[in-house]
């Protein structure tokens, strides 16, 4: 089923890796839970896995759509721009509202 699958994801901030080699599949209403130490890139993930974030290597599918390194943010939030830069009014809660 559709879902997030991560294959061989880095992902850097200004030139320093903050994940690496990052293989990971999330299935369709599948649940995540991500722990670990402060500074070991939680946040990063969560970020990767909305789309906020863009990896510079590896493959990234998400919800069928194949993201290459550095897609637009646009491609990476399914065209929902607007909702994160502030042009769309503020963020939504989980009922969308």
């Amino acid at each position: 089923s559709e879902g997030i699958a991560l294959e061989a994801v880095e992902v850097a901030r200004d030139g320093k890796s903050i994940l690496s080699e990052i293989d990971l599949q999330v299935a369709t209403g599948e649940w995540l839970l991500v722990c670990g130490p402060s500074g070991a890139g939680k946040s990063t993930l969560l970020r990767l896995l909305a789309g906020l974030e863009t990896p510079v290597q590896g493959r990234m599918n998400r919800f069928g759509v194949a993201l290459s390194p550095g897609a637009a943010l646009a491609d990476r939030l399914d065209g929902e721009e607007e909702a994160w830069s502030g042009r769309g009014g503020g963020c939504a809660n989980a009922a969308g509202t």
